[in-house]
């Protein structure tokens, strides 16, 4: 449940398995979201990145001033493979600022 000053930092470690790299195109999508009053996901912030076939860590970083509507409510944490290609995803770590 998010609580009233919190931050709120997301960290991925992901690369392409199979398929394509295509460079400069976004083909991992990470997002930190809640579930309002009225049964609506609401997103609280996104970050698009093109992977390589090394896995890399990505980060989204959520301030207090943007985690504010969420409070009282659980967080989601959603990653998506937004193109054709094969992804590995690891180590995923949600911290708390």
């Amino acid at each position: 449940t998010v609580v009233e000053g919190e931050a709120f930092q997301l960290d991925v470690n992901s690369a392409v398995v199979t398929g394509a790299v295509k460079d400069g195109v976004g083909n991992l999508k990470i997002s930190l979201f809640y579930v309002n009053g009225a049964g609506k996901r609401v997103t609280l912030g996104s970050s698009s990145v093109a992977m390589a076939t090394s896995t890399k860590n990505y980060s989204l970083s959520i301030s207090a001033a943007q985690a504010r509507p969420a409070v009282g409510s659980q967080l989601g944490i959603e990653i998506d493979n937004v193109r054709d290609n094969g992804i590995g995803v690891d180590n995923v770590r949600l911290k708390t600022k």
